[in-house]
């Protein structure tokens, strides 16, 4: 009679559309409530305006530095940063919609949290392959078996999950349990995915992450400065304070900072030679050739570019300039005008679920999904046009598939890459 009882009140909490009363009267009170006025960061009182500036301002350069002394520790401990930032994202997105799930309902946070840890058993091991295959050459059976069986074991793990969830479900309540295991995969699709990306870029090379994500952050810094000195036209409804002075002046700072910047990186073979190890950079690699994005390729100029030039005195057909630097601008457009779309789609879902910040762990920020809504936009694009126009091959690609042939294939595959590199000169 208890159980009854229970199920009967927790009927009651959901209605038949699957939503929860409360969360409906908190809809019907946004319908019929004015917005409240907005204050441009321009406009407001000196002394809160300026206690932001500094507490927003030390964060951020506390932030940077903590970024910068984990990104020279090494590639396990960069990555192992991204995998507890991906966490905590994990943690505020999904919590929202948790806010609203009846307590009693088995499974409703566990059941999340294990497709989340089956969801980067799967990603790590399609990124490391190659790399652990390396590492435990020589090892035990079990460790080759299950990192060359992975893709079955992570299958295997999501039916385990889906499984459980259809076993989870009660009647009365199959609309809701629906809405919260689609919740789910989107906030899978939304932090886990864009972090694999851009711990692959990682191990693609330092400046394919540090290059796209830094010019986020200065995007970011400017439009927060432009805006604070000079902005009073809104932008976006869905974010009030931003404005087209902030906008447009974060635009013009982020390209200006991708020229220097990327010119800056390209001539550090630290930076833009790829990571062949989980644990280590190659510093002293001297085999790392330069690929060809950072060395200086001549370009001609254009007709009408030749004669304005000739009107200024100056005679010129054409000109040197290293590739990434090209890059690095359509980089910077894309930070600018298309990443912060990343931000505007936080602030919708922030304002369907009547809240001000993803959570309140950083001053002056609020939580660590507030700080990284453009960089997973910037991650998914740096990625497609770095494999689309920049990568030209893909060794650990052709590795992978190396390391899954029988070791009699393994060895034949030697013998003639031997043979055509003695024919080609490349080796005595």
């Amino acid at each position: 009679m208890a159980a009854q009882s229970s199920d009967a009140e927790l009927r009651q909490r959901v209605t038949k559309a699957g939503s929860v009363p409360e969360l409906e009267n908190l809809n019907n009170t946004n319908a019929t409530t004015k917005a409240e006025p907005v204050v441009m960061l321009k406009d407001q009182p000196s002394a809160k305006k300026w206690r932001n500036w500094w507490i927003r301002g030390m964060l951020s350069l506390l932030m940077i530095g903590l970024s910068g002394a984990v990104v020279m520790m090494g590639p396990m401990a960069l990555t192992l940063m991204i995998f507890i930032l991906q966490l905590k994202c994990f943690h505020e997105i999904i919590s929202i919609g948790h806010s609203t799930w009846p307590k009693e309902l088995p499974l409703f946070r566990s059941l999340s949290w294990y497709f989340l840890l089956a969801a980067n058993y799967f990603f790590y091991g399609e990124n490391f392959t190659p790399l652990l295959h390396e590492f435990f050459a020589g090892s035990t059976t079990q460790a080759t078996a299950i990192i060359q069986y992975h893709r079955f074991v992570s299958f295997w793990l999501y039916v385990i999950g889906f499984v459980t969830f259809v076993l989870s479900l009660r009647a009365g309540f199959y609309k809701f349990q629906f809405k919260q295991f689609g919740w789910t995969h989107l906030a899978l699709l939304l932090v886990v995915a864009t972090s694999q990306l851009i711990v692959r870029s990682i191990y693609e090379g330092l400046i394919w992450f540090l290059l796209p994500s830094s010019m986020v952050v200065c995007n970011d810094i400017m439009a927060y400065l432009f805006g604070f000195f000079f902005g009073k036209t809104k932008l976006i409804s869905l974010s009030p304070k931003k404005t087209w002075e902030g906008f447009i002046g974060a635009f013009w700072s982020t390209v200006v900072f991708a020229v220097f910047f990327s010119q800056l990186m390209a001539s550090s073979p630290f930076l833009y030679c790829p990571v062949e190890s989980l644990t280590l950079y190659q510093i002293d690699n001297e085999d790392c050739l330069p690929p060809v994005a950072v060395l200086p390729q001549t370009y001609t100029l254009m007709p009408r570019v030749q004669d304005i030039l000739l009107l200024a005195g100056i005679e010129r057909e054409t000109f040197e300039l290293q590739p990434i630097v090209i890059h690095a601008v359509v980089m910077a457009v894309f930070a600018s005008l298309i990443a912060p779309f990343g931000g505007f789609f936080a602030s919708g879902l922030k304002r369907a679920f009547k809240i001000k910040d993803f959570d309140d762990l950083i001053p002056g920020h609020g939580g660590v999904t507030d700080r990284f809504d453009c960089q997973f936009v910037m991650a998914v694009f740096s990625f497609v046009y770095y494999h689309s126009f920049i990568k030209v091959y893909n060794v650990n690609g052709i590795l992978e598939t190396i390391f899954a042939m029988q070791p009699e294939a393994q060895i034949e595959v030697h013998q003639h890459l031997t043979a055509y590199l003695k024919a080609a000169g490349q080796l005595e």
